[in-house]
């Protein structure tokens, strides 16, 4: 199994990516973590006072 990294982003999220790829969707080392980020931006964006972008228009 790949090992995995956590930084933080411009606007404070936690964000996990593959160590090898830094990707956070890797078809190489089968690992997603999309869903978990966009979790972790729309908490940071609450947290910062602003609307969390959902995708939508």
């Amino acid at each position: 199994m790949s090992e995995v990294q956590t930084y933080t982003d411009k606007n404070g999220a936690q964000i996990t990516v593959c160590q090898p790829h830094q990707l956070e969707y890797c078809m190489r080392c089968q690992m997603d973590f999309t869903e978990m980020n966009e979790e972790a931006r729309a908490e940071a964006a609450i947290a910062a006072g602003q609307e969390p972008d959902d995708g939508f228009f």
